[in-house]
């Protein structure tokens, strides 16, 4: 018998691994690797953009990360960065070129497509608006639960541990 804990994982697992390979066939239609894409994807909603600290807190990420993505969209002229003066591009803010925009803008529009094609095809909006505020709420509580210490010290105090 499959336990609560093995079903909800195995099911997050095999979303988001489905989510990550798809992610990255959309954006093998555009040149586009790693996390490069969901870097274009945040400043998209930036105009006045975004620095590498902020992109990497909003996009849960290390720093090294974002900043390799960012190099490889600036080469590419997909960003520019906003007063840059020649010395470290630290702290200044990357922004969407009109190149950029439009790769973004079409890569979004095939992932929704995705996301529709995948979400309704057996459900019903009402039930997809359910599974979505689901989705939330669940990211909510676990976020609450590690930040939380004490709720999880409350679970080991009802439950005796022994060493394996």
């Amino acid at each position: 018998m499959i336990n609560k804990f093995e079903a909800f994982t195995n099911n997050i697992a095999i979303i988001n691994k489905g989510i990550g390979q798809l992610k990255n066939e959309v954006m093998k239609q555009f040149n586009l690797r790693g996390n490069q894409g969901m870097i274009l994807f945040y400043l998209r909603q930036y105009s006045e953009g975004r620095t590498l600290s902020q992109l990497s807190e909003v996009m849960g990420i290390d720093k090294a990360a974002v900043s390799r993505g960012l190099s490889e969209l600036h080469k590419n002229k997909y960003i520019v960065f906003s007063d840059y003066t020649g010395s470290k591009r630290y702290n200044t803010p990357a922004i969407l070129t009109e190149t950029g925009k439009s790769v973004i803008d079409k890569v979004n529009e095939i992932i929704c497509d995705i996301v529709d094609r995948v979400s309704l095809s057996n459900m019903s909006e009402d039930e997809r608006a359910i599974m979505y505020r689901s989705m939330k709420s669940i990211a909510e509580n676990i976020e609450t639960f590690q930040k939380d210490k004490s709720r999880l010290q409350e679970v080991f105090s009802k439950t005796e541990i022994s060493s394996c």
